[in-house]
């Protein structure tokens, strides 16, 4: 832990710093009731809105999707009746947004609508024609899709893309596509859009910047939120720049290729116009070099209705843990920093030390909500024991082979 110690004073010499860990308060049981066996072990997706804490399972078919919406309201502590419906879409679903009978879901370059409650069904061909992968609701009648990708130049421009879908009139009302400095790094985990009330913030993973929005996607203001100190903010300046040149200086090649070369034959041979030595082997270095050498920002989450928080990832020690700076609504300052355990320990000692708060995890996402942090578990928590790690994932492996596990939704306390 020493070096985590040294890391947060050098960042947050200022800040109030909490080392002491989180610590599991209670073990809420989410019904898989109605799903098939199959359809237990098919992709999920899971949410946080409006105090309910959601996860869709569905499965491709021939002919569509069967889908089921598992929800539990945290402030009732009790489930709510599940939605199930059947969809003719039959790819994989990137994020959905759930309120009472009506869920919106986004696939490929379309948003799906569903009502159980009328039976509806509907489905629109997004702005931009780009495949939004984040939905999030965005004051009280509209949803907010966003899309954060470094695109091959066949397919578009590297950069954000935005469009707000209003709920009142089912209609489609602004789009805005904006370049953004850090997209050579949108390969990676990362969420750096986030929707609290009518804002649109958006950060940059490697200055702090953030970028604030309107309803109208029309931009009031940039700030600088103090996360690095000036020596670390001087040297993510320069990586940044470096990946900005190099997005660029790729497009540029394209555009250039494409007036001796069809496209098909620029595709299929890139070797015509990339100068980098082969995509995935420059994908492979700019992470490792990321994660080894640089201390950045990874996520943007909400706390509550005026505050946020980042997670950081320390330089060097990406797989271990995190730094969780709370920010309070319209501060510059973090309020408080605390070291944040992400992996689980070898030796086991309390239930927290395997059962973790990983905030790494972008499919079953942590939330916070109500001054308390909540986690997706698989398996029994009350399975168990001190002792090693690889003795509990016995224990856990023998009891799913034996029957059907729900997922589990663990609620934490925290510094």
């Amino acid at each position: 832990m020493k070096y985590v110690a040294i890391l947060v004073v050098l960042l947050y010499s200022t800040v109030p710093s909490a080392l002491g860990q989180y610590t599991l308060n209670k073990v809420l049981e989410i019904s898989q009731s109605g799903l098939s066996d199959d359809m237990a072990a098919e992709p999920s997706i899971t949410c946080h809105d409006n105090g309910q804490a959601c996860y869709l399972n569905y499965v491709p078919k021939d002919q569509g999707i069967s889908i089921v919406l598992n929800r539990y309201d945290i402030q009732r502590s009790k489930p709510v009746p599940t939605l199930r419906f059947t969809s003719d879409y039959t790819d994989y679903i990137q994020d959905f947004y759930a309120e009472g009978n009506e869920i919106y879901y986004i696939a490929g370059n379309q948003l799906f609508y569903h009502n159980s409650g009328t039976g509806v069904d509907t489905q629109y061909e997004v702005p931009l024609s780009v495949s939004y992968d984040k939905i999030q609701a965005l004051g009280t009648n509209c949803i907010l899709l966003s899309h954060v990708y470094n695109h091959h130049p066949a397919d578009g421009k590297p950069g954000i893309y935005l469009t707000v879908f209003d709920k009142s009139d089912h209609s489609f009302k602004d789009s805005l596509y904006t370049p953004f400095a850090s997209i050579g790094l949108s390969h990676l985990i990362s969420h750096w859009i986030l929707v609290q009330g009518e804002a649109i913030r958006i950060v940059d993973p490697l200055t702090g910047e953030l970028d604030t929005y309107n309803t109208k996607l029309q931009k009031l203001n940039r700030t600088q939120l103090q996360v690095f100190d000036d020596i670390l903010l001087g040297k993510n300046s320069q990586f940044r720049n470096y990946i900005e040149s190099g997005v660029l200086e790729r497009q540029a090649r394209y555009k250039e290729a494409l007036k001796k070369y069809p496209s098909d034959s620029l595709v299929h041979h890139p070797n015509l116009w990339d100068n980098t030595s082969g995509v995935k082997n420059y994908i492979q270095w700019l992470g490792d070099t990321l994660r080894s050498r640089f201390t950045y920002i990874e996520k943007m989450i909400p706390v509550d209705t005026n505050s946020f928080a980042l997670t950081v990832v320390p330089a060097g020690h990406y797989n271990e843990e995190r730094l969780l700076l709370l920010f309070e609504k319209g501060s510059l300052v973090p309020k408080k920093s605390i070291v944040w355990q992400v992996k689980p320990k070898t030796i086991l000692e309390k239930p927290e030390d395997y059962f973790v708060v990983d905030l790494r995890n972008t499919i079953y996402e942590p939330f916070f909500y109500g001054g308390k942090v909540y986690a997706w578990q698989h398996g029994p928590v009350s399975l168990f024991q001190k002792g090693r790690k690889i003795d509990l994932e016995r224990r856990l492996l023998n009891q799913s082979a034996s029957k059907k596990v729900a997922l589990q939704l663990v609620s934490y306390t925290y510094p």
